[in-house]
């Protein structure tokens, strides 16, 4: 198979073919690939002296590098950036309020009305586990405060976007690229 040394290719197979490797970020020996370390250097690891690391793409989605000129934050190769997971700042949740209907005035109604909640209804000989409402009017008012529940604790969520897993390869033995 020719191609250019350093050049990645996905395989919908789980093995590198002859003469690539796995871009999982193998450490090499310089003295073993010197035309590949004078292409990729310690972009992706490696001391630089007697060792190099190839690309870990493993759990990761490639990107293009990006331009400087017309980019706020461009990536430069060997950059990583994200993660699988993210925690969600309570500061973007939008607020929220949940109202609820009462009265202050005496209740006989057996259904409830304009969201109040009714009487219990009691049939013959039956229990009622308790009334939610005074039949009488109030001594005093009861302050019902509002509280803030936080919906979630900033626990991370997962932040994978739809993915099909194939198998990056580096060609480690091929054409050494003319630069321009």
């Amino acid at each position: 198979m020719n191609g250019y040394l350093g050049e990645i290719r996905l395989f919908p197979f789980a093995w590198a073919p002859e003469g690539w490797l796995p871009c999982n970020g193998s450490v090499l020996q310089i003295a073993r690939n010197p035309a590949l370390f004078s292409l990729i250097g310690t972009v992706y690891g490696g001391d630089g002296k007697t060792t190099f690391a190839l690309p870990d793409l493993r759990g990761r989605v490639a990107a293009c590098q990006g331009n400087p000129q017309v980019e706020a934050f461009p990536l430069k190769p060997g950059a990583q950036s994200g993660s699988e997971t993210a925690a969600i700042p309570l500061s973007i949740l939008p607020q929220h309020s949940h109202a609820v209907n009462v009265s202050t005035a005496p209740s006989n109604n057996t259904v409830p009305q304009g969201g109040v909640p009714a009487i219990s209804r009691r049939a013959a000989g039956q229990q009622v586990a308790g009334n939610i409402y005074v039949t009488a009017q109030a001594d005093k008012a009861v302050v019902i405060n509002g509280a803030t529940v936080a919906p979630t604790p900033g626990a991370p969520v997962a932040n994978m976007q739809p993915s099909l897993v194939l198998n990056y390869c580096i060609l480690v033995n091929g054409y050494y690229p003319t630069r321009p």
